[in-house]
Parts: structure tokens; C-alpha cells; sequence
């Protein structure tokens, strides 16, 4: 709200700026509500369409080659479902601050951590990756929303064992005034590489990943009043990627 102003000038200018915030504010409400309806409409056909390529794979009829490439449809509508989700989520992530505060409670960090890890203890066994917490973890109490902090750790996680290497290992300390540092090695980043938290970039050459983790662990850190920072530190072997989560 402008101060009221006797000044036949400033009153045209207040008048100008709260018109043009107005419509601002009014296009973003479009914008996001477009995004929205879109998202929620696509859920059906991709269902839809990815139940129809189960059956046809349950067809003893098929030939190989016709079982591929129904098999590869089934993949592509996996993954625009997957983008979808993502998108979507990103979406309502950047609004957060538009609507107001949002729902908070304490929080134990490292317990919330160590319940992300378990979930992807298979994966971990699978890539035969360590675990290694810096002992002894000191708690990290938040009062924050528990359902975006927890998909926050899940994307740093799951990102830490994506871009892993085979064998390699993935270390969490908590600080002691308070944060959480997750590191895993993989491979020496490329001189040029942008920000690993630009939507759609990825350190991988594998392009069958969405690359949106890294975005969507930003838009929450700056919905909850987080900062999320990168860096690479060489070692001889390759080196470690390194994620710090802070609170601001």
C-alpha cells in the first residue's frame, strides 16, 4: 500500500505503480493457474495411454521387434509422466511465497535424513555405494514444513546416488551450529559446467534423467528460508560433490 500523497504528480505515479502491480500479480495468478489445470488434465491420458502399452506387452502375439518398441513407448510415456510430476511440482514450489506462510513444526533433521537414506537402501546395495555419517552427528532442530523438507533431502539423495560412481561412496555431516553437508564422488565436471541448480542441467551424460532435482531442491531452500550452495573438491582419483544446506 502507497502513502497517500497530496501531490497531483506522485498520485499519477502511486496510481501507475499499484495498476501495474495489479496486473502483474493478476498474470501470474493466470499463468499459474494455467500451469496447474494443465498439469492435473495430463494425468489421465498419460494413465491412460500407459495402461494401454502394459497390454500390449502381455500379448504373446507380438513379434520382438514390435515387443521393443512398444516397450520404448512405454519408457517415453514413463518419463513425460515423470516431467510432468516435476514440473508440476516445481511450479507449485515457486508459488509457495505467494501464499501465504505455510504450515511449519520441528523437525529433526537427521532423523529425516536417515529415514530418506532407508528408502533407498536397495538402490544403495545395488550400486554397492558406503554410507558415511561424521560421528557424532549433533541434532539439527528446524521449525519448518516437514513434507518440503523431506522432498528436498530426497531430491539431494537421490541426485547424490545418480551421479555417483559405481563403487563410490556418499558422506553426510551435520555442523554444529546447524546445517547438513551431503557429499558423493563422481566425475570431474566439465570447466564450462553452469550451475548444477539450472533447470534441466545435468552432470550426467545419461539423458534419460530429468534433470529437475537440482531445481526443485533450490525453489524449496528458498521457500523455506534455506540456502543450498555447491562446490567440487578434486581429488586424485576424480573428487566430491558437495552440497551445503544452511539455514539463512
Amino acid at each position: 500500500m502507497l502513502a497517500p500523497t497530496d501531490v497531483r504528480e506522485f498520485g499519477f505515479f502511486n496510481e501507475a505503480i499499484t495498476g501495474f502491480v495489479a496486473n502483474t500479480q493478476r498474470a501470474y495468478d493466470e499463468l499459474r493457474e494455467f500451469t496447474e489445470n494443465t498439469a492435473h488434465e495430463l494425468q489421465t491420458p498419460l494413465a491412460v495411454v500407459l495402461a494401454k502399452t502394459e497390454l500390449l506387452l502381455k500379448r504373446q502375439e507380438l513379434s520382438a521387434h514390435d515387443r521393443q518398441d512398444v516397450l520404448e513407448i512405454k519408457q517415453t510415456v514413463q518419463r513425460l509422466s515423470a516431467l510432468q510430476k516435476a514440473l508440476n511440482l516445481l511450479s507449485r514450489v515457486r508459488a509457495l511465497p505467494h501464499a501465504g506462510p505455510l504450515p511449519a513444526e520441528p523437525v529433526a533433521v537427521p532423523e529425516l535424513l536417515a529415514e530418506t537414506l532407508a528408502r533407498y537402501e536397495e538402490l544403495l546395495d545395488y550400486r554397492a555405494l558406503a554410507v558415511a555419517w561424521d560421528a557424532p552427528a549433533p541434532p539439527w532442530p528446524l521449525h519448518t514444513n516437514r513434507e518440503l523438507l523431506g522432498i528436498l533431502l530426497d531430491n539431494l539423495v537421490r541426485n547424490a546416488i545418480q551421479h555417483n560412481l559405481p563403487g563410490g561412496q556418499l558422506g553426510v555431516q551435520l555442523l554444529p551450529a546447524g546445517g547438513l553437508v551431503l557429499r558423493n564422488t563422481g566425475a570431474v565436471p566439465a570447466s564450462d559446467a553452469p550451475d548444477p541448480f539450472r533447470r534441466y542441467h545435468s552432470r550426467s551424460a545419461d539423458d534419460g534423467r530429468l534433470g529437475l532435482g537440482l531445481a526443485i531442491v533450490q525453489a524449496i531452500s528458498e521457500a523455506l528460508g534455506l540456502a543450498c550452495r555447491y562446490q567440487f573438491e578434486p581429488e586424485a582419483a576424480g573428487g566430491w560433490h558437495v552440497f551445503t544446506l544452511m539455514p539463512q
